[in-house]
């Protein structure tokens, strides 16, 4: 009689035993793949991050030195060096480069596209 019992219950625990352990490596593997998704998306959303701020820095450094090229060509357009007696027309036009780019690195100094970068 209790051999019968066993006989019915234990068929019935072990089918539930291996159920529940496919089941459980079943949710494993779905919270791996998960994981993984996320993980990926993640490093997508840092790779776009970091090509966003160079994009950024790209264009401010553009931008930069177009304002630079404006103010050098104002100052060309304005700057008039005298001519000191004795210099030929060489020396005064060296003169004129030389004071051009040092008042536009006062005002602009050179960058790169790193130095936009945050």
């Amino acid at each position: 009689m209790w051999w019968q019992w066993l006989s019915g219950v234990v068929p019935v625990c072990l089918f539930g035993w291996l159920l529940e352990k496919g089941l459980n490596k079943d949710r494993a593997d779905t919270q791996a793949k998960i994981d993984r998704i996320w993980k990926h998306m993640s490093e997508l959303e840092e790779r776009a991050r970091r090509h966003s701020d160079w994009n950024r820095a790209i264009c401010e450094k553009m931008m930069y030195d177009k304002e630079r090229g404006y103010l050098r060509e104002r100052l060309e357009r304005d700057y008039n060096p005298v001519h000191i007696e004795g210099d030929g027309p060489f020396d005064l036009m060296f003169r004129k480069d030389e004071e051009i780019r040092r008042r536009l690195d006062e005002l602009f100094p050179e960058k790169k596209t790193s130095d936009f970068l945050e």
